[in-house]
């Protein structure tokens, strides 16, 4: 016994000096920590009917009510029963239960949702002036705007049918049928600075008078207004375009049958333009005119954003030979004033020396101004002399230009509360030919949001003094949905009052339109307009128009 004592406690010794086991892989590892207890917002609600199958509740899943959990209830404070929960709204609940009735109380709890978060800190100056270098070194096209949205970067593309009838109430013959397709694409990217632009109409007469008083006698009529391909890139300073393009780096419109090329250099545009002049009013090409020249273009500016202002000069130079006047040396010149977002100033005169000519030489000139001292007031006047029909600055396209005239225009209006905006319309025309003189005056009123509905109101009158004295006024009407139904309804009054040399134009008429436009869809537009007009008394018959549109934007 005395010796086996002494090895036990030897071996006790061992073991516990010894390398000891890791623990098991399956020893439970400790619980993690409790979440925090999400505060509860409870409500009480009570049986508002109660039938003898089911039971409707005033608290639903807004309150914390959910389907397949159970409403327990009281009645004058003690234990009624339960209701088992089948079908939840945001703000009412049906429930299946036994010894249920109205006004039965009952407790619901819902987790409180987390304060809203608070505002962002705005950007810092450098990472706005960062945002602003991206902006402006981003390319940017002018063009006229024709409320078509984009479809993808590099595409503006509109597409439209359209039908129209024109009647008279007397007329034994059929009435006149228009169908027309319009086409555009504007700027299109084919690849790496290679665009292509395309705007066209077709006319179609399918019915119409044996004599119609038209240029256009034929039938179908296409009408190219541009067909252009050309290069141009942001990060290289050439530019060019081929086809039937309109140079507008000029200070007028000048549509060629031929190609322009323009080199960049700093705020300095220098180019060369020749080709074919297409028919002014039909648009077809001709190979009996032409004209060839060059044409520069400075812009400078100063100051940043909004308070920018911007002067721009303009020059063009060239030859031409014309149907109406022969040869002769054509030069225009232009200038433009932009100062900030309150006024701005354009002026554009062309000469012309050759065969034939206007008195001092001068084709046309244009002067448009536009002031806006506040964001209440607006105002614009804009003058225009035509010494010739052969000047870039009429319209392309116009059938009948006239010879030497004279035209202005003045309009201001005032915001004199939202949404009711008053203005007074002005003008004077006069034909240095025939010395004939007419002017026109006169109010409106614009309410383009009546009453904060979707509603807008328009009233206007107009005074015409003059060689042909007369009057007209009007009254609008439109209602619409957004951007996905639109109405407009126009009644006019038109009144000529006869004078000495044109007694035969004494009338009084009243005309009607009405345009009904639907865009269900983004890039997809129908419109239905009807138009009439009645002569008072027996001497015409009453005549108008219906038409309808189907468009599409890309």
């Amino acid at each position: 016994m005395s010796r086996v004592l002494p090895f036990m406690l030897l071996l006790a010794l061992t073991a516990e000096a010894g390398p000891k086991k890791a623990p098991a892989r399956n020893q439970p590892r400790p619980p993690p920590p409790a979440k925090p207890k999400v505060p509860l917002l409870k409500s009480s609600g009570e049986v508002t009917w109660a039938g003898t199958e089911f039971a409707f509740v005033d608290r639903g899943s807004a309150d914390g009510v959910e389907v397949g959990k159970p409403l327990l209830f009281t009645r004058a404070g003690r234990s009624s029963g339960s209701c088992n929960v089948v079908s939840v709204s945001e703000h009412s609940a049906r429930c299946t239960g036994l010894n249920v009735r109205v006004g039965d109380r009952f407790n619901v709890s819902r987790e409180q949702p987390p304060p809203p978060e608070g505002p962002r800190p705005l950007p810092t100056e450098a990472e706005l002036k960062r945002r602003g270098a991206l902006v402006e070194s981003n390319e940017w096209v002018l063009r006229a705007f024709d409320g078509a949205r984009g479809l993808g970067e590099g595409l503006h593309a509109n597409a439209a049918i359209s039908h129209t009838t024109y009647f008279n109430a007397t007329s034994v013959r059929l009435p006149s049928n228009v169908q027309r397709v319009d086409a555009t694409v504007i700027d299109f990217e084919i690849y790496k600075g290679l665009r292509a632009t395309v705007d066209l109409t077709v006319l179609n007469f399918s019915s119409r008078p044996d004599a119609p008083r038209t240029v256009y006698q034929q039938t179908p009529v296409l009408l190219v207004r541009q067909l252009e391909l050309g290069f141009r890139r942001a990060d290289l300073p050439f530019s060019a375009a081929l086809g039937r393009s309109w140079l507008t780096t000029g200070p007028s419109l000048l549509v060629l049958d031929g190609a322009h090329a323009t080199y960049r250099l700093g705020v300095v545009e220098l180019g060369a333009f020749a080709g074919l002049l297409p028919d002014g009013a039909r648009l077809t090409p001709s190979v009996s005119q032409w004209s060839a020249g060059a044409f520069s273009r400075v812009q400078l500016a100063s100051g940043e954003g909004s308070a920018a202002t911007i002067v721009q000069l303009a020059g063009r130079a060239g030859y031409a030979l014309r149907d109406t006047v022969g040869s002769r040396f054509e030069a225009a010149v232009g200038a433009g004033l932009w100062a900030g977002t309150s006024f701005d100033a354009n002026a554009s005169v062309e000469v012309g020396y050759g065969d034939n000519q206007a008195p001092a030489g001068i084709d046309a000139a244009r002067l448009d101004l536009g002031y806006r001292p506040s964001e209440k007031l607006m105002l614009f006047a804009s003058g225009r002399y035509r010494g010739l029909p052969v000047s870039g600055l009429t319209e392309v396209g116009l059938i009948s230009p006239g010879l030497r005239a004279l035209h202005a225009d003045a309009m201001g209006s005032y915001e004199v509360s939202p949404g009711v905006i008053v203005g007074l319309r002005g003008g004077l025309a006069s034909d240095f030919n025939s010395s004939l003189l007419q002017a026109r005056f006169g109010p409106e009123l614009t309410m383009p949001s009546l009453f904060g509905l979707p509603l807008a109101l328009g009233v206007g009158y107009t005074e015409e003094l003059g060689w042909l004295r007369g009057r007209t006024a009007f009254v609008s009407f439109g209602v619409s949905a957004g951007s996905v139904f639109r109405v407009t309804s126009r009644t006019s009054l038109f009144h000529q009052q006869p004078v000495a040399g044109a007694e035969g134009l004494n009338s009084a008429e009243i005309g009607q339109s009405l345009a009904v436009e639907v865009a269900p869809w983004r890039f997809l537009r129908a419109r239905v307009l009807v138009m009439g007009r009645q002569t008072a008394g027996e001497r015409f018959a009453p005549f108008g128009s219906i038409g309808g549109q189907l468009s599409g934007s890309f």
